[in-house]
């Protein structure tokens, strides 16, 4: 019978740092925040007990899901701190949350053209000259979300020493923007900006 295995007292410490600082960009107390997280957390799982973050009681594999659980929620309401992609199991998973919530993978920033921030998707795997996009599966390609300037840094850097440099990957998802906006590739982006345009026209 497969022995089972517990979180150890750095697991447990990790995700207390992380609640921590969750609740003081919230101004809220950490002990708080950390019963509310536990409660709707295990609700969402449908649980029939309580979900205990205690030693010799929470499984490696619940903690991994409660990270999981706890770092989404975070990146969602824009809650970020410093060093975030360390607290991932992996730079995969941070780059796919990246796009998922249209955020810089190297700066954190968030989409937003009004203050400046144009997050945009790049492709580390190119679509390929001569290639019709719109019938391109993008999810297979590998990409990350950058700021434009960023963006432009890549091509100027190449792909190897810009990834090397700021320790980010691109990679496969079928994530998209939060939101209404179907932002995922420059196909989506232009789509969008010409509805903006048809907008503007029509008020």
């Amino acid at each position: 019978m497969r022995e089972l295995t517990y979180i150890n007292r750095i697991e447990q410490q990790l995700i207390h740092a992380i609640i921590t600082e969750m609740a003081k960009q919230m101004c809220q107390s950490a002990v708080h925040l950390r019963d509310q997280l536990k409660q709707h957390y295990a609700e969402a799982m449908d649980y029939s007990r309580p979900f205990s973050l205690k030693l010799g009681v929470c499984k490696e594999k619940e903690f991994r899901l409660f990270k999981d659980y706890v770092l989404d929620l975070a990146m969602e309401y824009g809650i970020v701190f410093e060093n975030m992609s360390t607290y991932f199991d992996d730079l995969e998973q941070y780059a796919a949350m990246c796009i998922k919530y249209r955020m810089c993978s190297v700066t954190l920033k968030p989409h937003d053209p009004d203050n400046g921030y144009v997050v945009e998707i790049h492709h580390v795997d190119k679509v390929g000259m001569g290639n019709d996009r719109t019938q391109v599966d993008h999810s297979k390609l590998r990409r990350m979300a950058l700021l434009s300037e960023y963006h432009q840094l890549t091509h100027a850097m190449g792909e190897i020493s810009f990834q090397e440099k700021y320790h980010v990957v691109g990679v496969c998802t079928k994530y998209r923007s939060k939101g209404h906006l179907l932002l995922d590739d420059e196909i989506d982006v232009k789509k969008q900006e010409e509805q903006n345009v048809w907008m503007e026209e029509k008020i």
